[in-house]
C-alpha cells in the first residue's frame, strides 16, 4: 500500500509572495487587453459599446449617492467574488475576468478620451480607479493561483487546494472588500469633485 504523501503547509509569507507575482501578471493581462482593445477595435466598436454600457449603468447617475456607493460596491464585490471562487477551473474563469474587463476599458477609452479628452478621462477615473483595479487585481492573483494549485494538485503535488481557497476567501474579506468600498465612496463622492474641480465650465 503507497503512503500518502504529506500535504505542504505553508505560513501567510509563503502564501502572500507567489500572489504577489500573480497580481502584477493580473495588472500586465488587463493592461495588454485595454491597448490591444483600444488599438485594434476602439474605431470599429467604442461607440457601440458606450451606448450599450450608458443604457446598463446610465440610470444608477440618478440614485441616491449612498444607494450608489451601495450598488457599485456590491456590484465589484460579487465580481471579485466570482474571481476568487471559479479559480479552482484551472484559473481559466479568472483569466476571462481580466480579459473582458481590459477590453472593456479599451473602448470606453477610446471613444470617452475622444469625447472628452484624456486629461478629462483619468480625472474621472484615477481617483478611484486605483484603489478598485488593485482590489480586482488581488483578487484574480488569488484566483489564478488557486488554479494553478489544482493543477499541481492533479499532478501528484502535495498541495491543499481547500486550504488555499480558504486563504482566498481570507484574503478577500479582509483586503478586498475594504478596498472596493473605499473606491466606491471614493468614486461617488471625490471623483466627481476632483473633475469638477479640475475642470470647469
Amino acid at each position: 500500500m503507497m503512503e500518502e504523501k504529506p500535504v505542504v503547509v505553508e505560513d501567510a509569507a509563503g502564501y502572500f509572495r507567489p500572489v504577489r507575482v500573480f497580481f502584477f501578471a493580473s495588472l500586465t493581462l488587463f493592461l495588454a487587453s485595454a491597448f490591444l482593445s483600444y488599438y485594434l477595435f476602439g474605431e470599429s466598436f467604442s461607440s457601440e459599446f458606450l451606448d450599450m454600457f450608458r443604457e446598463t449603468y446610465g440610470g444608477l447617475v440618478e440614485l441616491h449617492p449612498l444607494l450608489l456607493v451601495a450598488v457599485i460596491f456590491l456590484n465589484n464585490s460579487a465580481k471579485s467574488f466570482g474571481a476568487i471562487l471559479l479559480g479552482p477551473a484551472f484559473g481559466v474563469p479568472t483569466i476571462l475576468f481580466l480579459i473582458l474587463n481590459g477590453f472593456a476599458l479599451g473602448l470606453v477609452a477610446y471613444d470617452a478620451g475622444h469625447l472628452v479628452g484624456f486629461p478629462y478621462l483619468l480625472a474621472a477615473i484615477l481617483p478611484h480607479g486605483v484603489v478598485e483595479l488593485s482590489a480586482v487585481f488581488l483578487s484574480s492573483a488569488v484566483g489564478i493561483r488557486i488554479g494553478l494549485r489544482v493543477i499541481n494538485k492533479l499532478r501528484g503535488r502535495a498541495v491543499s487546494v481547500r486550504r488555499d481557497l480558504a486563504w482566498g476567501l481570507k484574503v478577500f474579506a479582509i483586503r478586498v472588500l475594504p478596498l472596493l468600498f473605499i473606491a466606491s465612496v471614493i468614486e461617488v463622492f471625490i471623483t466627481p469633485s476632483i473633475v469638477s474641480i479640475l475642470f470647469k465650465h
